[in-house]
């Protein structure tokens, strides 16, 4: 045994500083896959990418070693950050819509059996533009899929005599859809 191996072992003292030093980088790539694969778990994705981030710059920034597992941290981490925000930008309006009507449900379904009309922030999806996602989801419009979610999520009963408006064949649903999913779970 060499002299300045017992001098390493005894003090601590490593010559080479970027051994053994990787633990930021490890981190930040750890935080990045799990950001990329949680990214649709209610923001905790988001959470992950931020730890990624964190750990992934100060391991570049004190060049500290694992170069290219932080490197990848941070953009799996960025990556994240990025589909998260558009997701988010997208789907912010019909979110909306959802929330304002689970807090008028009752006055809304009430109104759609006398009238068959909808109120104006959910009337839009009854526009052509929509026509062929209802279409895709197994719905022949959009008021198939709101007398399907109405009638099974426990909220109400659709009055088919009054809503003379709907040309919805709801026991024609083959394919419920995500998009039902999502509506029952609001």
């Amino acid at each position: 045994m060499s002299e300045d191996m017992i001098y390493n072992d005894m003090n601590g003292y490593d010559p080479n500083p970027k051994s053994g030093r990787t633990g930021f980088a490890i981190t930040a790539l750890v935080m990045g896959i799990l950001s990329l694969l949680l990214c649709c778990c209610y923001g905790l994705g988001v959470v992950f990418a931020v730890i990624g981030l964190i750990f992934g710059i100060i391991s570049l920034a004190t060049k500290r070693g694992g170069k290219g597992m932080a490197i990848t941290g941070v953009i799996l981490s960025v990556i994240t950050v990025v589909a998260v925000s558009i997701v988010v930008a997208v789907a912010m309006p019909h979110v909306k819509a959802i929330v304002q009507f689970s807090g008028e449900a009752d006055k809304v379904i009430e109104q759609y059996n006398e009238t068959g009309e909808l109120p104006d922030y959910l009337e839009v999806y009854r526009g052509e533009e929509y026509d062929e996602f209802w279409e895709s989801s197994g719905y022949k419009s959009f008021d198939g899929f709101f007398e399907y979610v109405v009638e099974n999520s426990g909220l109400g009963k659709i009055d088919r005599k009054k809503s003379e408006s709907s040309s919805a064949d709801v026991s024609s649903v083959e394919n419920v859809g995500l998009s039902t999913v999502y509506c029952i779970a609001w």
